[in-house]
């Protein structure tokens, strides 16, 4: 009984996230500055329900809702994402995949991990969820107008390794809610960021840094968090 409540309460939320936030596709505001969108896809991607639905989805989760945690939403770090892939030549698909990564995130964010883990503790509960959520939300007709499928842009493909990589590997998803929490929280302001991204690259798969002071600056960031927060 007490099972069945909780599902209930959580898809009661579900619906109450579901809303509609006017926004101009041509352009996007991250943390890295202002974004020109040109590209079809992304735009329909953009004004897609799919997206403005993260829009009402805490990154931290539960902290938010105790005041432990300044406001940062999935959305926010979703476009954050496609920007730095973007920055760095990733390829489009992958580029798609970092901007969609955290659609299937459910409220409350890794909340429900605890609760429907299934025992498998290696992927979150939206990861095992993710395509099988875009083909629910119609994304199979919207990628087809553009000859690709959902297989296409599912963040776990092993090439997509400027977005995703295991730890203690660098990745763009981590890149970005690293230096944006770093941001909300006031450690860092945007030209300190811009500093950091300025001697950050990526070839050959791998991220790394060219100056020894912004690798400990991004390291010292992670490790603050890890033990904090």
């Amino acid at each position: 009984m007490k099972k069945l409540f909780l599902l209930l309460f959580f898809a009661a939320l579900s619906v109450s996230t579901y809303f509609f936030f006017p926004q101009n596709s041509d352009e996007i505001t991250t943390i890295f500055g202002k974004e020109k969108i040109d590209n079809p896809l992304v735009k329909d991607l953009l004004e897609s329900p799919i997206m403005e639905r993260i829009k009402s989805i805490d990154q931290s989760g539960v902290p938010y809702y105790y005041g432990f945690v300044p406001k940062f939403s999935r959305y926010e770090h979703s476009v954050g994402v496609y920007a730095l892939l973007k920055r760095y030549n990733a390829p489009l698909n992958e580029q798609v995949a970092g901007l969609m990564h955290d659609t299937s995130h459910t409220v409350f964010s890794h909340l429900r991990d605890l609760l429907f883990n299934r025992g498998n503790k290696d992927d979150a509960y939206q990861d095992s969820i993710h395509n099988w959520y875009l083909k629910r939300m119609n994304m199979t007709e919207l990628l087809a107008r553009y000859d690709l499928e959902i297989a296409n842009i599912n963040p776990k493909k092993l090439e997509f390794s400027a977005l995703e990589q295991d730890l203690p590997g660098m990745c763009a998803d981590r890149i970005e809610y690293n230096l944006h929490t770093a941001l909300i929280f006031e450690m860092m302001d945007e030209e300190k960021i811009e500093s950091i991204l300025e001697d950050l690259h990526f070839d050959d798969g791998k991220w790394y840094f060219t100056n020894a002071d912004s690798a400990e600056k991004f390291a010292n960031l992670s490790l603050h968090f890890t033990e904090h927060f």
